[in-house]
């Protein structure tokens, strides 16, 4: 009997190694699919997330490459700085975004570059016509009408540089990294125009008229190309 139940035991085993066979093979047919459709989703996510950083990157360094820009923003930076005025820098950030993201923009780029132009034209005449106030004198003399002017020209200026923006650059990712990169050259500018005003404010008028100058011929150009 003992002999007769290994015989059978025995007997039973090419057809249990049949079975676990067919059954890895179930399962792998199950899990190699599986496997190499998480693999792709994986590369697919990688690959958008970096499509992503290199969108962003470029968005950022977008303001840093075009003179016209980064002039606008440093001296809008140096103008709040000297004037007391905090507000002007976010009041601007909040416009550009807003205009960079209002796409399209049905402007031609002649009508963009003129914009423009009359910015670094207006913020070089301000700059060169500011003189150094205190926080309370810039109170009492500043008056709504200022203040109100302020804005305008601010949120004008603003629209411009965001249209062009706007016009260059695609993606949400791009766009965000222009106002990243905007408000690094708008901290800038503000801390310069703190030194500026305390240090060197005869710096802080030549630089106007520098910027004045630029966007006189920036205009020039723009008109006659």
């Amino acid at each position: 009997m003992p002999h007769h139940h290994v015989c059978v035991t025995q007997s039973r085993l090419p057809i249990r190694c049949h079975t676990l066979g067919r059954a890895a093979v179930g399962l792998g047919s199950v899990l190699v699919p599986w496997l190499a459709q998480a693999h792709s989703a994986s590369t697919l996510a990688l690959a958008h997330t970096h499509s992503v950083l290199s969108q962003a990157a470029v968005g950022f360094s977008h303001p840093f490459t075009g003179l016209d820009h980064m002039a606008a923003l440093l001296a809008i930076g140096v103008w709040s700085a000297a004037n007391h005025r905090a507000w002007v820098p976010w009041l601007f950030m909040m416009c550009l975004v807003v205009a960079s993201a209002a796409t399209p923009w049905a402007m031609q780029s002649q009508t963009l570059e003129l914009g423009i132009a009359a910015s670094l034209l207006v913020m070089g005449l301000l700059l060169s016509a500011t003189y150094t106030r205190t926080r309370t004198q810039a109170g009492d003399t500043g008056g709504y009408t200022a203040v109100m002017l302020s804005a305008v020209l601010v949120a004008s200026f603003a629209v411009w540089h965001g249209a062009a923006h706007g016009n260059e650059l695609t993606g949400t990712a791009s766009l965000m990294g222009v106002a990243f990169g905007s408000a690094a050259l708008l901290v800038v500018g503000w801390v310069a125009g703190l030194k500026l005003q305390t240090h060197a404010k005869w710096v802080q008028r030549s630089l106007g008229g520098a910027l004045a100058l630029f966007g006189l011929t920036h205009a020039l150009a723009a008109v006659f190309a």
